[in-house]
């Protein structure tokens, strides 16, 4: 699969993302062309040393230093984009590689792998916790629509809004416990959240998101990636079930609409080109992300 990325022989390499799919990528590129370095924007991995290569700020390598960047990382569209806007880089310079590829380059946790086979056991740590938990993202869309998950992307996208206190923290016990599961917190406090406070938990397998929704006023606010979203809190203000694999799964108040705010009015369309850049309610786009 790599090799479909149409790098020329002979380039050299800068590899973005210092992450578990930036080293399985170098370690495979490796083989046939040159590293420089990878790159990153986290600034406690720049000036460190990853499998023998530096961990630099792009902006810091002189451009005649390097031939051409892969981006291994799940936001490559806009890392892709700060690359061509703010540091002026061609995109015959950038390669990114696609999603399911990333999710084949993740290496095998020591805690099991989710499978779809587990979904329901997921569901079952949710309940007894007493997490409420709605779907959400890809996997609403995918349940008004057909009834089931959209073609490319097979994924558990659940939305958290609210629930006894420490439900999740005790979910995601159990869940990191027997799957491969890890909780992600804020990198930086706001008048929304706190270091302290759940921005997601997340399944290594990428097969399953648990999104926290921070109700605050008359909306709620949760993160995807370098995004900030938005929507008004009544959608959340009570809850409607949908059937799926003989389970009711609890949805959004007036799903549609909900849909429609979130995708546009062509959300009914399957678009398999669809970017996160795409939501019809961004708040606002943080280039370094959320979590810490």
């Amino acid at each position: 699969m790599l090799e479909k990325l149409g790098i020329p022989g002979g380039s050299r390499l800068v590899i973005y993302g210092a992450g578990s799919s930036g080293r399985h990528t170098a370690a495979r590129l490796a083989k046939d062309y040159p590293l420089v370095a990878f790159a990153d924007s986290d600034t406690a991995k720049q000036g460190t040393i990853l499998d023998g290569l530096p961990v630099v700020a792009l902006e810091s390598l002189p451009a005649e230093s390097y031939d051409v960047v892969v981006i291994a990382s799940m936001y490559a569209e806009e890392i892709a984009a700060r690359l061509t806007g703010a540091l002026g880089l061609p995109e015959a310079r950038i390669r990114t590689l696609p999603k399911h590829l990333l999710k084949s380059l993740r290496p095998l946790p020591q805690r099991a792998m989710l499978t779809t086979d587990h979904f329901d056991a997921v569901f079952d740590v949710l309940e007894a916790c007493g997490v409420r938990y709605f779907a959400d993202h890809s996997f609403l869309l995918g349940l008004v629509r057909t009834g089931g998950f959209i073609p490319w992307e097979v994924e558990l996208d659940l939305a958290v809004v609210g629930g006894p206190e420490g439900s999740l923290e005790q979910a995601n016990t159990i869940l990191t416990r027997d799957f491969d599961f890890d909780v992600f917190r804020y990198k930086n406090p706001t008048e929304l959240w706190t270091t302290d406070d759940i921005m997601m938990v997340k399944s290594a397998s990428q097969l399953c998101d648990l999104h926290v929704k921070l109700v605050h006023g008359d909306s709620v606010y949760w993160c995807v990636g370098p995004i900030l979203l938005k929507f008004p809190a009544h959608f959340y203000a009570g809850v409607d079930f949908l059937d799926w694999n003989a389970r009711r799964i609890p949805v959004p108040l007036n799903a549609e609409a909900y849909l429609a705010a979130m995708y546009g009015a062509e959300w009914r369309t399957p678009n398999p080109n669809w970017r996160y850049t795409d939501y019809g309610n961004i708040e606002k786009i943080f280039p370094d992300g959320f979590i810490r």
